[in-house]
């Protein structure tokens, strides 16, 4: 599950849109917004990924955009 923030606070309307690739084995995930505010001008954006493993636990991972 993808997560963007900005400046800490969760952004609402993302949406996530996830494809298998049947070649490499791989899966890629995209989250896109259909809107942004000028507001926004020189705050941080940062995504969350967490991932959920076979065993039920999640594994967090985060990065700035």
């Amino acid at each position: 599950m993808l997560e963007m923030y900005l400046d800490g606070e969760n952004i609402i309307g993302v949406s996530q849109h996830d494809v298998f690739n049947d070649n490499t084995r791989t899966y890629t995930s995209v989250a896109t917004l259909r809107w942004a505010n000028r507001t926004w001008s020189n705050k941080n954006i940062t995504c969350w990924l967490s991932v959920k493993n076979p065993d039920g636990k999640y594994d967090e991972h985060n990065g700035e955009l």
